[in-house]
């Protein structure tokens, strides 16, 4: 009976190191700088697949002219102390400025490589940013979107008291949606903030967390999200369920124009829905037929087009 008992122990024991060691896995995977090698989705397919040539060849065309327009170089110091790398470009006879957020792992020239020359050309100067954990910002965590709402808010200060934009729109592809959404909460038309454009937000960072790790494995919720949430927690301070967009948008009075693609693979469109029933009747939404994740703008331009120019006009016919 004594050999059972320790048999079971021996195996209790081996199971909660393993559990440990996956959801330490999926913390790298998540939110450290510093990756690891990724196992690959069950759901999402190959990038090959799912871009094609033709889109990677716009990519590389809008980060060629991104790259020889002259932007500025500009940085901020955050509120926990870390320096920002951001890319401004002004436009000429610029109506309003676009922040631009980039998403998880994502990268300030490439996530809006298709579209920013084209706000540009509408009167846009743009801003675009390198999230905390990113490109040349420093930060060695990611906390999709908890503190880089803070940050956003910074660099939201730093535009008003730097140019002489009168009417300030924030735009975010997936993570840079979820932030750009939590931070509406935190602003409104007196920080000259008029609007949010948010491409593929989800609707928490628990939520997302544990539906990519569900698809890149079939593990359960409990106890994997527990050990994730205390490492979470340790590492950055701050709890994975401490704030969300669902929550910011029962508190902001800002306008919102969502999209995402039905064919979302990574974020699913439900969670914009999500966010988009906890909002105001106001806002907006459009889902983009069959366009993966942050693919809107390449598979329906016109239709991405459209939308953005309305949300523009109904916020600044007010004025």
């Amino acid at each position: 009976m004594k050999k059972v008992a320790k048999n079971l122990l021996l195996t209790d024991a081996a199971a909660v190191l393993a559990a440990i060691g996956i959801a330490r896995y999926g913390f790298n995977q998540a939110f450290e700088r510093k990756q690891l090698k990724p196992l690959p989705s069950r759901n999402q397919k190959k990038e090959d697949e799912d871009q094609g040539e033709e889109y990677e060849r716009m990519v590389r065309e809008g980060q060629s002219w991104l790259r020889s327009m002259n932007l500025r170089n500009v940085s901020i110091r955050s509120f926990d102390g870390l320096w920002l790398a951001g890319h401004y470009l002004k436009a000429p006879d610029a109506e309003r400025t676009i922040i631009m957020c980039h998403g998880w792992r994502g990268t300030w020239d490439r996530e809006f490589a298709l579209c920013a020359k084209w706000f540009y050309e509408n009167r846009c100067s743009l801003l675009l940013i390198e999230q905390r954990a990113h490109g040349k910002s420093e930060g060695k965590y990611m906390t999709f979107g908890i503190y880089e709402r803070k940050d956003l808010q910074r660099w939201t200060d730093w535009l008003n008291q730097r140019t002489d934009t009168q009417k300030i729109y924030y735009y975010g592809c997936s993570m840079g949606a979820a932030t750009v959404l939590m931070t509406s909460a935190e602003v409104s038309r007196e920080d000259h903030v008029y609007g949010i454009i948010a491409d593929c937000g989800y609707s928490s960072p628990y939520d997302i967390i544990k539906t990519t790790m569900q698809a890149a494995a079939p593990l359960p919720e409990h106890p994997f999200m527990d050990i994730m949430r205390i490492m979470f927690r340790l590492r950055t301070g701050i709890s994975l369920k401490s704030f969300s967009p669902e929550e910011a948008l029962k508190k902001t009075s800002l306008p919102v124009l969502f999209i995402h693609g039905t064919g979302d693979t990574f974020v699913p469109a439900k969670m914009s829905l999500r966010n988009y029933s906890a909002g105001d009747r106001k806002n907006m939404i459009l889902f983009v037929k069959n366009a993966d994740h942050c693919r809107s703008f390449f598979m329906n331009p016109e239709a991405y087009k459209k939308a953005v120019r309305e949300f523009f006009q109904e916020q600044e016919i007010m004025l």
